[in-house]
């Protein structure tokens, strides 16, 4: 049987008192968080931090089977701010190629040195972060 006069002592009160002050507390903490916006994303979906679109393979011009460069375009959505950092994969599982920031949304990756072949591209990954 529960003997109430137990839960009425002060040690036992105090006890439940400091632990609601503490989860008050921890609580207030944790709810003062804040995380600046970010757009990074990866995934075969859809990625609602960034829009890739006008995505442009050029072919070698001395041997048509290799891929000389790709460009593409990255548009933040929303309030996003601009990639910093974009890489790309052409391969599952393969390399990684770093893009270079052009003009405006465009980035491009050269790989007229890297002996991709056209057959050998799969997929096109591309993840952005700040």
């Amino acid at each position: 049987m529960l003997d109430i006069t137990a839960l009425l002592r002060p040690r036992f009160l105090l006890a439940v008192a400091l632990s609601l002050v503490l989860g008050t507390t921890a609580y207030g903490f944790a709810a003062a968080n804040t995380i600046p916006t970010s757009g990074a994303g990866d995934g075969s979906a859809t990625i609602s931090g960034y829009t890739i679109s006008s995505v442009t393979y050029a072919l070698d011009s001395t041997d048509p089977s290799l891929l000389d460069s790709v460009s593409f375009n990255i548009t933040p959505t929303g309030s996003n701010p601009q990639p910093v950092t974009v890489k790309i994969q052409l391969v599952t599982d393969g390399t990684w190629y770093t893009a270079t920031a052009g003009s405006g949304t465009t980035w491009s990756v050269d790989l007229a040195s890297a002996n991709v072949t056209a057959a050998s591209v799969n997929n096109l990954r591309v993840v952005a972060a700040q």
